[in-house]
């Protein structure tokens, strides 16, 4: 039932003789396989791909196996699925990035060694090692719902248990779901009391015809996000999500209604929504996503949900992505095999707080070999709820965990007075992992907690404007048992804070300079900060004890204000630093070629060819003049250059030079320029 998100359903009494006469002038097994492929009957499916693969013609018919590899996989067939993965490499082809992942997760499923082979040529051995690490923060627990049948999503509400298993249907014309030939489901429930759970008991619906309820989210108390599959007038029929709500005392779900992005060209299912009903995540087939089945998100505005939204490559994959789930400080939880993991479907978890967050696999062992997927957590209670087919027969079974967590607690104070600091920032993240941690409020306003896991480094910085930071790096190794707790204090240093008084000049003019945007680097603490420069003076605040590099930024160009790019270090006094810059804005320098008198006697030239070395770019543009030998060239105040006509370097230190056969003239403010094309 867990790959279930499309539904046809077989009236096997009926169906199996129309079966029978559609295909009898089919003689191909294999095209009698894709019908009912196709048609989402996969049981059937994979049957007759199963014995199409007895004749010995299609051994190497890489598209049979391609698809019965799939199926078979699907089906949970998995010695079947390997020889098929197999049997395209060995005729020659090479399994494409999803095909790979498959074989891996199947070889997974029946402990086959060459996936760990397979894992380390993609990763590192040591982050295969990182995914069995945490076996001693999570207590694993069978639940008591468990039958011989399938359980899973399990979800805690208040003293009640909610979780879906299949059922056989006992009619005359009996029911499967085409997928697995299983039976549909139904959401089961069961109360908390002073002995243990109730007896469950299947939550009634006043609706027909319909074919499979289940999982379901609730927001708002005992409001609901309910899936259900309803028998329509076309097949395949649609999983579709309804909201309602739950009758406790009934055990009843009243007012289903569809919701709106609901579609009958895809299914949407798997529904998880936050606390307040507005932010609603679920899973869909619809076309445009990364791969089987994709995350989309859609939000609640003025009564309507939004227009369904993908998560993206981060979290989806090409494989299948299944049963989010969203807590109530913004953590999403999810299933994929589309990652190289523990194998089958895995659980994954992000944090959606920080913007950069990585998706985690929460490993071994919450993750196994088969399939895990259906988390749930209850915050009141600080358990987890999750389902799984790990055991050996194959069907799942609902699990429950507990955290063996270490307390960590920090206050911070200042180091000169010894009094209790605040509003300062806390990072604090997995060191091994580079995983952010959420930080939590202390017990008082200078104190910080969070939780953490046994046999992992942590790294904790704390910002305080006018403060040093500090690093806090933070060990559990060791540390597995529930009461641990460690306890820091921080000390923070304050900043020797100068007023630093700069005054902007030009390079080579030592006149003053403005409108420049100015560049502060701190190369202690690896910052940046910068300043206008309107009135070519300013008053800045450094940190005595760290060493900076000034700048200045001319548009898209960075160029340093020093032309040996010193930096300095602060004194105990006040400092005053004359800085010079380079032009803000470039000049124009106007030029004049033509023949001279004294060379009439030589040969009418044609029109020279002017070209301009820039010193500091270290690149050379070419110029073309205009009438009469005229041009312009657009010069910094702080470069050099050197112009060429015809080949012949030309220093132009007067207004007026005559070189070969030209004269030429520079138009400009001599008494301020003195060249070689130089200020």
């Amino acid at each position: 039932m867990k790959r279930l998100l499309v539904i046809l359903f077989l009236l096997i009494k009926v169906k199996a003789v129309f079966a029978q006469s559609v295909f009898t002038d089919v003689n191909s097994l294999k095209n009698r396989a894709d019908y009912y492929y196709q048609k989402l009957v996969y049981a059937r499916a994979a049957d007759l791909y199963a014995e199409a693969l007895k004749k010995k013609k299609n051994i190497k018919d890489c598209d049979l196996n391609r698809k019965a590899a799939i199926l078979f996989k699907k089906m949970s067939r998995y010695e079947e699925a390997k020889r098929c993965f197999e049997n395209i490499q060995l005729s020659g082809h090479v399994l494409n990035s999803q095909d790979s992942i498959d074989y891996f997760n199947t070889l997974r499923a029946i402990n086959d060694p060459k996936a760990d082979t397979i894992f380390t040529k993609v990763h590192s051995r040591i982050v295969l090692n990182n995914l069995f690490r945490d076996s001693l923060y999570y207590n694993i627990f069978s639940l008591p719902f468990n039958t011989s049948g399938s359980e899973y999503c399990p979800a805690q509400l208040n003293k009640g248990m909610f979780y879906v298993t299949e059922e056989e249907d006992t009619s005359v014309v009996r029911k499967y779901n085409a997928l697995n030939n299983g039976g549909f489901a139904h959401i089961y429930y069961s109360q908390k009391n002073d002995t243990g759970w109730s007896k469950s008991v299947k939550v009634s619906f006043d609706k027909e015809n319909v074919l499979h309820i289940g999982p379901v989210a609730f927001y708002d108390s005992l409001k609901a996000i309910v899936n259900i599959c309803v028998k329509g007038d076309q097949e395949p029929y649609r999983l579709e999500l309804y909201s309602g709500e739950f009758d406790e005392s009934l055990k009843k779900w009243k007012y289903l209604s569809p919701i709106s992005i609901n579609n009958a060209e895809y299914s949407i299912g798997h529904p998880a929504i936050s606390t307040d009903g507005k932010q609603l995540f679920f899973v869909s087939d619809k076309q445009g996503g990364y791969g089987g089945t994709d995350i989309y998100m859609s939000l609640l505005k003025n009564g309507s949900w939004s227009e369904p939204a993908n998560l993206g490559p981060k979290v989806n994959t090409k494989g299948d992505e299944k049963y989010p789930f969203l807590t109530d400080d913004n953590i999403l939880f999810f299933s994929s095999d589309g990652k190289y993991g523990m194998g089958g479907l895995d659980i994954y978890y992000i944090d959606l707080l920080f913007k950069d967050s990585m998706v985690v696999n929460m490993g071994f062992p919450v993750n196994s070999n088969l399939d895990d997927f259906g988390f749930s957590y209850n915050k009141k209670a600080k358990t987890g709820y999750f389902s799984s087919n790990r055991k050996s027969n194959g069907d799942d079974d609902l699990y429950m965990y507990t955290e063996n967590k270490v307390f960590f607690d920090l206050s911070i104070f200042d180091d000169f007075d010894k009094k209790e600091l605040v509003d300062y920032t806390a990072s604090l993240v997995d060191a091994e992992l580079n995983i952010p941690i959420r930080c939590l409020p202390g017990s008082s306003p200078n104190s910080i907690k969070a939780n953490l896991r046994p046999g992992h480094a942590y790294r904790l910085i704390i910002y305080k404007n006018d403060y040093k930071s500090d690093t806090l790096n933070i060990s559990t190794y060791g540390n597995a048992a529930y009461t641990n707790k460690i306890s820091k204090i921080i000390y923070l240093k304050r900043k020797h804070i100068y007023n630093a008084s700069l005054q902007f000049k030009g390079e080579f003019s030592k006149e003053n300079f403005s409108g420049a945007l100015i560049l502060i680097n701190n190369l202690t603490e690896k910052t940046l900060d910068t300043l206008d420069n309107n009135t070519a003076t300013a008053t800045i605040k450094l940190d005595g004890d760290c060493e900076y590099i000034i700048t200045s930024r001319n548009g898209d160009k960075l160029r340093y204000i020093y032309v040996e790019r010193k930096s300095f270090r602060l004194t105990d006094l006040v400092p005053y630093y004359n800085l010079y810059l380079g032009a803000a804005t470039p000049s124009i320098l106007y030029v004049s070629i033509k023949e001279c008198v004294t060379a009439k006697d030589m040969e009418t030239s044609n029109i020279p060819e002017v070209t301009v070395w820039d010193w500091v770019n270290r690149n050379q543009f070419n110029i073309t003049p205009g009438p009469e030998g005229d041009f312009q060239i657009v010069v910094m105040d702080d470069r050099l250059y050197d112009l060429f006509v015809d080949g012949k370097e030309v220093r132009l230190e007067g207004s007026e030079i005559v070189q070969n056969k030209y004269c030429i003239k520079y138009l400009h403010d001599s008494s301020r320029q003195l060249f070689r094309l130089k200020k």
